[in-house]
């Protein structure tokens, strides 16, 4: 019977005992689970800061580039530097180079160089930001206009301050504490309500015909911009069908030609603005 019994305590003590391991494995699992959770979470995290980090570095990288790209001494070292990657070009052909590295020269050049590549797209869309920045109001402008237009909320036509001035909403607040910061005199109240409410000045109208007119520029801008891409992209799909019909070397053969004969593009500078698509065609014809 002591056997039995000490079967039956040896069999619950290991029943026990294995419990209390596989619950430290789980607690032990469970902990390297959530371990591995934050590690992944930290990494993630930081691999998003990282991609910011590099997208705003980038964008500053490119206005940077973009602005020592304008003027006179700017052009000349991108001519320079279109003349030195043309030179490498020309010495990969002289030199009988692969298919696939003149392929990957040429590609180099059109990202840089072409209307459609990603050179010409960035410059596009800094000078457009850069324009819509120069159509918007400084901040003085507007705080000045918001002042004088909702003066009427706040002054009465003598200039003294309105009884319902000092409710607490935050056109309210925003107005008090521009009033504490200035500290109008009364006579001064008296001329921004006058100026505010003068159908002569019509300020408010001529506020809103402001607004409109940046309204509209920004829409000419934006249709500006949908329009060139619309040319570059259907620019990339003309040389994407050339590229299909001449061999690298040839495309390659092709650009360094075009930079030996300023002549040529002198010629097309000249008459490119006169001619359509159909009038170069006509104009072939009858030279034929």
């Amino acid at each position: 019977n002591n056997n039995i019994y000490d079967n039956i305590y040896d069999d619950e003590y290991n029943n026990i005992n294995n419990k209390i391991i596989d619950e430290k494995k789980k607690r032990r699992l469970e902990r390297n689970r959530e371990s591995a959770r934050e590690c992944r979470k930290r990494k993630k995290d930081k691999i998003t800061l990282l991609r910011q980090q590099l997208t705003h570095l980038e964008a500053d990288n490119l206005q940077l580039r973009l602005k020592l790209q304008i003027g006179p001494e700017a052009a000349k070292v991108l001519n320079d530097k279109f003349n030195d990657i043309t030179a490498k070009l020309e010495q990969m052909i002289n030199d009988g180079s692969s298919e696939n590295d003149i392929r990957k020269q040429v590609s180099e050049i059109q990202e840089k160089y072409s209307d459609y590549g990603r050179e010409r797209e960035s410059k596009l869309d800094f000078h457009i930001n850069q324009l819509n920045k120069c159509l918007q109001p400084t901040q003085t402008t507007k705080t000045i206009l918001w002042l004088i237009n909702v003066a009427p909320n706040f002054y009465e036509n003598d200039g003294t301050i309105k009884a319902n001035a000092n409710c607490n909403d935050t056109l309210a607040l925003l107005w008090k504490d521009l009033h504490q910061t200035i500290s109008p005199t009364k006579e001064q109240c008296k001329q921004l309500i006058n100026l505010a409410t003068d159908p002569m000045d019509n300020l408010f109208n001529n506020n809103l015909s402001s607004t409109n007119t940046v309204s509209d520029s920004e829409e000419m801008l934006s249709r500006l911009h949908d329009l060139v891409a619309i040319k570059n992209k259907s620019l990339d799909h003309e040389m994407s069908e050339l590229q299909n019909i001449l061999s690298a070397n040839q495309i390659a053969r092709f650009i360094v030609w075009i930079n030996q004969n300023p002549v040529v593009l002198q010629m097309l500078e000249a008459l490119w603005p006169h001619f359509s698509q159909n009038d170069m065609k006509d104009s072939y014809s009858e030279s034929d």
